[in-house]
């Protein structure tokens, strides 16, 4: 449901975003929602009976070094394993979703049509075109999947095939999957 409002491909490449503490796949009947993940708000959630804490900003920002508990942020954390809390940020990645912190934010100023003044829509996104032999389209698309390709959102496996005629003649040292010899090919191929 978070992905769905703040998707995590919108956060800042040098934010920390999403679990914090705690475990993936945890079933979560209630939530409590707080600014910063302090030792305080911990305790008020765990208080309240809530298996998840939303924060905004995130409770662990670089990286760690040592487990000092004089640490706010480590002792937060320590605390929240203690009690079972499961803590999650959603920093950048919700100031700039759609309806996020800033388009809020601009609505409760009343200001009228406003635009971002970086627009941001997440890490650059490629598209990449192989041909494959017929009868081969499957191989190559899950070698593509398998090294992180066709990824769009919240969907993996993505990918688009057209049929139709390649051809190439084999240069000197070229060792063509079909045919050779230096004569103009013409393969039956699917463009990926």
């Amino acid at each position: 449901m978070l992905e769905a409002l703040a998707p995590a491909r919108l956060a800042a490449e040098w934010d920390n975003c999403g679990l914090m503490v705690g475990r993936k796949g945890v079933q979560v009947h209630k939530t409590a929602l707080a600014l910063d993940p302090t030792p305080n708000t911990i305790q008020a959630a765990r208080n309240a009976q809530a298996q998840l804490l939303l924060t905004h900003h995130p409770l662990i920002f670089r990286p760690v070094k040592r487990l000092d508990l004089d640490d706010p942020a480590i002792a937060a954390a320590a605390l929240a394993l203690k009690l079972d809390l499961a803590v999650v940020a959603a920093h950048t990645n919700l100031d700039a979703a759609m309806g996020g912190v800033s388009r809020v934010l601009a609505d409760r100023l009343g200001l009228h049509d406003p635009e971002p003044l970086d627009p941001f829509d997440g890490p650059a996104r490629y598209k990449l075109t192989v041909f494959a032999p017929i009868g081969y389209e499957d191989r190559v698309r899950q070698a593509l999947f398998q090294a992180g390709a066709g990824r769009i959102g919240a969907y993996s496996g993505c990918s688009y095939s057209g049929r139709g005629e390649g051809t190439f003649r084999p240069e000197e040292g070229a060792r063509p999957f079909l045919g050779g010899g230096g004569r103009l090919e013409r393969v039956a191929e699917s463009r990926i």
